[in-house]
C-alpha cells in the first residue's frame, strides 16, 4: 500500500531542492539522514538527540520574541503558503 504526500508538500520540496532531486526522493521513497537534508537545504539545523529538546525551546523562544504582527506578516508572505 502506498501513500501520497498531499497538501502541497511535494510542490514545496521541488521548489526547495529542485525537481530532479525531489522526484527522485518521492518516486523511490528515498529517505535521507538529517545531514543530507541539511546539505540539500530542507533541514535548518542538525543537533544531537540529547540537545533536541533544548534546541527546540531556544528556537521557539527566538520566534516568540518577535512582534506578533511581524510573525504574521512574515508567515503570510512565505512561498508555498496556501
Amino acid at each position: 500500500m502506498g501513500a501520497v504526500a498531499l497538501g502541497g508538500g511535494i510542490h514545496r520540496l521541488a521548489r526547495q531542492i529542485g525537481l530532479k532531486q525531489a522526484m527522485g526522493m518521492v518516486l523511490t521513497a528515498h529517505r535521507v539522514i538529517a545531514e543530507e537534508g541539511f546539505r540539500m537545504g530542507f533541514v535548518n539545523q542538525v543537533v544531537e538527540t540529547e540537545a533536541l529538546d533544548k534546541t527546540v525551546i531556544e528556537v521557539c523562544e527566538k520566534i516568540l520574541t518577535c512582534a506578533e504582527l511581524a510573525r504574521e506578516v512574515i508567515i503570510s508572505v512565505l512561498p508555498g503558503r496556501t
